[in-house]
C-alpha cells in the first residue's frame, strides 16, 4: 500500500476522532442527530483505516519471510559478504519478531509501522547485495 494513501488515512482518522470526541461533548438535543451522523462517519474512517492497516499488514505478512531468505540465500552465494550487511539482516529479522508480536497482541497500528520499517530496511540490505 502506498505509504502516502496510509497517512492520508491515518489523518481522516485522526480527524474524525476529533470531531467525533466534539459532537458528543454536551449538545443541546437538536444538535445530536448531527453528532450521532459525525460519529458514523468517525466510525466509517476508522473502519477504513483499519482495512487499510491488516492489507498492509497481510502483504508484508506474507512477502517477508521470503526476503529474508533471498538475502540469506544471496549473502551466503557470496562468501566474504560485509558483516554490515549480516548484522543488518539479523536487526531486521530481530524488528520482524517485534511487529510479528504486536500483531499478535493485537496493536495493528504498530505492528504495521514496525514491518514498514523493517520492508524498508531489507530493502536497503537488498540493494547493497549483487543480484543472485
Amino acid at each position: 500500500m502506498n505509504r502516502t494513501i496510509f497517512m492520508q488515512a491515518r489523518l481522516a482518522l485522526c480527524a474524525a476522532a476529533l470531531l467525533a470526541a466534539a459532537c458528543t461533548g454536551r449538545q443541546e438535543p437538536a444538535e445530536r442527530p448531527q453528532g450521532d451522523a459525525h460519529a458514523a462517519s468517525a466510525a466509517a474512517a476508522k473502519a477504513e483505516v483499519r482495512r487499510l492497516q491488516n492489507a498492509d499488514w497481510v502483504r508484508l505478512a506474507a512477502t517477508m519471510p521470503d526476503s529474508f531468505t533471498d538475502i540469506q540465500h544471496r549473502l551466503d552465494a557470496r562468501g566474504g559478504a560485509t558483516a554490515a550487511v549480516r548484522a543488518g539482516l539479523r536487526d531486521a529479522e530481530s524488528l520482524w519478531s517485534k511487529a510479528q508480536a504486536a500483531f499478535a497482541a493485537g496493536n495493528l497500528d504498530e505492528a504495521v509501522s514496525i514491518a514498514q520499517k523493517v520492508r524498508a530496511r531489507v530493502d536497503a540490505l537488498s540493494a547493497e547485495l549483487p543480484p543472485q
